[in-house]
C-alpha cells in the first residue's frame, strides 16, 4: 500500500471501487450472416457432424475421433467435417488414417469466415470435444444456424446453453457420455429440429451484436 498512501487514497475508497458492481458481456454474432437460410434436417441416410476451430491441445480432438469412431461403426453412413488449421493438424490427420475413417472423415482446413456460415447449414449437428473453453464463438454460430449443438459442460457453455433445450451438454473428456450424447440426437429428428429451431431463437435473443451493443449502450 506503499504507492496508495503516497497519492493520498485510503483503504476506504479502495474497499468502496472494488465493490462496484461487475456486468459481464461476453461476444455476440452476426445472426444475420449466420442464418439457418431455408435450413433443413435432412431426410438422408448420411448424418454430417462438423467441427470447427484450431488443431490445438485444447480443442481434444482425440476425444472427438475416438467418438466418431464408435458411432460410425454403429451408423456406417455417418459423415464428420473438420475445418480449420493449426499446429496438430498432421497428427489428427495421421490418427484418421490410423482408425481407418479417411472415407468417413474430411480436413477442410481453413475456411474464411464469409463461407463457414454454408458449412453449418450443411451440417446435421455441430459438436464441440474442447477439454478448455471460455465463450466459443463457434458455438453461437452453429446456433445461429439453426444447427443443433453437443457440448462439454465446461467454461460459460452451460451459460450459453440450455441443455435438452437449445443443445445438449455432457460431462467433458468422457468418450462415452459423447457419444451418448451424439447418438441421442442422430436418433430423432424431432430433437434436431427442436434443439435448432430454439437454438436460433435464443441467439437472436441473446446474443446477437445489437443485442450486446444495446447492454453496452445501458451501462454507459
Amino acid at each position: 500500500f506503499d504507492a496508495v498512501i503516497a497519492t493520498g487514497v485510503t483503504t476506504l475508497e479502495i474497499e468502496r471501487h472494488t465493490e462496484c458492481e461487475v456486468t459481464n458481456i461476453n461476444p455476440g454474432v452476426d445472426t444475420n450472416l449466420f442464418d439457418p437460410n431455408g435450413k433443413s434436417i435432412s431426410s438422408n441416410a448420411a448424418t454430417t457432424l462438423l467441427w470447427v476451430g484450431r488443431f490445438v491441445p485444447a480443442k481434444n480432438l482425440t476425444l472427438l475421433l475416438e467418438a466418431f469412431s464408435v458411432i460410425h461403426d454403429r451408423f456406417p453412413d455417418t459423415e464428420l467435417i473438420l475445418v480449420g488449421d493449426g499446429p496438430l493438424r498432421d497428427d489428427v490427420e495421421a490418427d484418421i488414417d490410423k482408425r481407418g475413417l479417411r472415407q468417413a472423415v474430411t480436413v477442410e482446413g481453413y475456411v474464411s469466415n464469409d463461407r463457414l456460415p454454408e458449412y453449418y447449414r450443411g451440417s446435421d449437428m455441430f459438436v464441440l470435444s474442447s477439454q478448455t473453453e471460455n465463450h466459443p464463438i463457434v458455438l453461437l454460430e452453429a446456433l445461429s444456424t439453426a444447427t443443433p449443438v453437443v457440448a462439454p459442460k465446461i467454461g460459460w457453455i452451460p451459460e450459453m446453453i440450455d441443455d435438452d433445450s437449445t443443445g445438449l451438454l455432457y460431462e467433458p473428456v468422457s468418450t462415452r457420455e459423447l457419444v451418448r450424447s451424439i447418438s441421442s440426437l442422430m436418433s430423432s429428428e424431432e430433437l434436431q429440429t427442436k434443439i435448432g429451431f430454439q437454438g436460433r431463437n435464443e441467439t437472436i435473443k441473446n446474443f446477437d451484436w445489437e443485442e450486446r451493443a444495446a447492454k453496452f449502450k445501458n451501462i454507459l
